[in-house]
Order: C-alpha cells, then sequence, then structure tokens
C-alpha cells in the first residue's frame, strides 16, 4: 500500500512517475555528457572521425528505401570514405549511415546529444556514432519497449532514438515504439527507425499500402516525417512489390526491401 506523506495525504504518483522520469533522463543525459567529455579528451585518437552535412552524398537520405544489395554496397563504400570502420552487414551499414546522416544533419554537432542507440550489437551505428563524436547510450529493443515505451522510468528529453536493422521493428511493435517516441523525445528531436516491407506472409513485415498508415500514426502522435514519401519512394516501394509478386516458392514469402523511416517531434 502507498504510504502517507507528512500531511498524512497518499502520494501523488502521477507526479512519483514523472520524477523517476526526470531522474531517468538526467542519468542519460550525464551518461552522454561523460562519454563525451572522454571522447573529446582522447581526441585526436585512432577511430576517430570528423563528419559534417557535407560528408554524406545527397542520396543518402533519412527516409529511404533499399531494395538491392548494390544499395547496401554503395552505403558500405560511403562509410568507407568517410573513415568509418568497416562493417561486417551491408544491410546494417546502409540503415546505420542513414541514421547517421540524419543525427549529423538534424541534431548538430555533438554536444551535449542524449543518444537512445536499440539498434543491438549487430548494427554499425553506435560505433560510428561513437568515432563521430557522439556518445550514444545503448538500450535493447525490449527494454525500449517494456510497458509501452520504457516502464514508468523511461527518459525525456531525448535528442535522438535509433532502432534500426538488425533490431528492425516489426508490424507488432512499432506503436508501441511510436508512442515511447512520443513520450521521451524533446521537441525537435528525431526517431530513426527500419521496417521490413513483403508481402503479408513474411513475418514482421509491413505491406507497402501499411507504411502510410504507419507516417498516419506516427502523426497524430506528434512525429512528423522527415523526407517525402509521395516522390520516388513510393514508385521504388510499388516496383519492388510488383518484382515480388513474380517469385514463387520460399522467396514468395519473404520480405523484400527495408524502409528507414526518420521522424522529428513537433
Amino acid at each position: 500500500a502507498p504510504s502517507a506523506t507528512d500531511d498524512g495525504a497518499a502520494p501523488d504518483a502521477p507526479a512519483a512517475r514523472r520524477g523517476a522520469a526526470r531522474s531517468a533522463a538526467a542519468r542519460v543525459r550525464t551518461q552522454a555528457s561523460v562519454a563525451a567529455a572522454a571522447v573529446a579528451s582522447r581526441l585526436p585518437r585512432r577511430g576517430s572521425v570528423t563528419v559534417r552535412r557535407s560528408s554524406f552524398p545527397a542520396w543518402v537520405r533519412p527516409t529511404d528505401l533499399l531494395t538491392s544489395e548494390a544499395e547496401s554496397l554503395d552505403a558500405v563504400a560511403v562509410a568507407r570514405s568517410i573513415g568509418l570502420a568497416r562493417a561486417s552487414d551491408a544491410v546494417a551499414a546502409w540503415a546505420a549511415l542513414g541514421s547517421l546522416a540524419a543525427l549529423v544533419r538534424l541534431a548538430g554537432s555533438p554536444g551535449h546529444v542524449a543518444v537512445l542507440d536499440a539498434s543491438g550489437r549487430g548494427s554499425p551505428f553506435g560505433r560510428w556514432a561513437t568515432a563521430a563524436g557522439y556518445a550514444p547510450v545503448e538500450t535493447g529493443a525490449a527494454s525500449l519497449l517494456a510497458d509501452g515505451g520504457l516502464g514508468d522510468a523511461v527518459p525525456t528529453g531525448l535528442d535522438a532514438i535509433v532502432r534500426v536493422h538488425p533490431a528492425d521493428c516489426d508490424a507488432a511493435d512499432v506503436d508501441s515504439l511510436l508512442r515511447a517516441a512520443e513520450w521521451s523525445l524533446r521537441p525537435g528531436g528525431l526517431l530513426v527507425l527500419t521496417l521490413a516491407v513483403g508481402p503479408s506472409s513474411a513475418p514482421g513485415a509491413v505491406a507497402p499500402a501499411d507504411v502510410r498508415g504507419v507516417l498516419a500514426r506516427a502523426d497524430d502522435r506528434t512525429l512528423a516525417l522527415v523526407g517525402d514519401l509521395d516522390g520516388d519512394l513510393t514508385a521504388r516501394l510499388r516496383g519492388a512489390d510488383l518484382r515480388a509478386s513474380g517469385r514463387r516458392g520460399d522467396a514468395a514469402d519473404a520480405a523484400y526491401g527495408i524502409v528507414r523511416l526518420a521522424f522529428r517531434r513537433r
């Protein structure tokens, strides 16, 4: 049972949760600040790189679609040209490169930027962001979605949340991530996620038409898309869907693309 306050009244549960949230946010920001200071104190050092907005070609977009191995290998080549460490998974490299580009372009210089990374160890995003001077705090995807979004002690005032391949969202948990982002991000904060695109028979995948539903639900949660789905991205989604419709056997039930979506909190 809740204990009474000094004046005999029960404690304010919402206020207690807000206090826990502020404490969690302070911990994340403190970790980011300490790590950033450690990074700065060792510069220049092996593995550090100078990453600017101009480091990324225009085709590396925050919101984009991957449908071919060639596109992922192009991303690997760009990462290497910038000086980022090698990635063992080209698809994860594609997802991470666009996420880092979004962080640099939209969140600005590292400073005290608080970044929560739920992409897992298979993603190079954390290593690349650290090399660029950021100090991402890693968390598991399961923790990020606990109780619909980091539980009662969800950090607030974050600058960015990144959850990309290989820890893609799926059709079942994307809404939980959107709720977490709405609560956790400061106004102007960034959310980057990836989703597998494919037929309804592909586990966890979303159909091209469902992507618009995700965008609509994100907009309801004050998350505005960074990019233009009505440009060539829609045509590429339709083209990938049409090509996949002619596949036979096991390939007919597999995802045929990955879409990276970037949002800013209003």
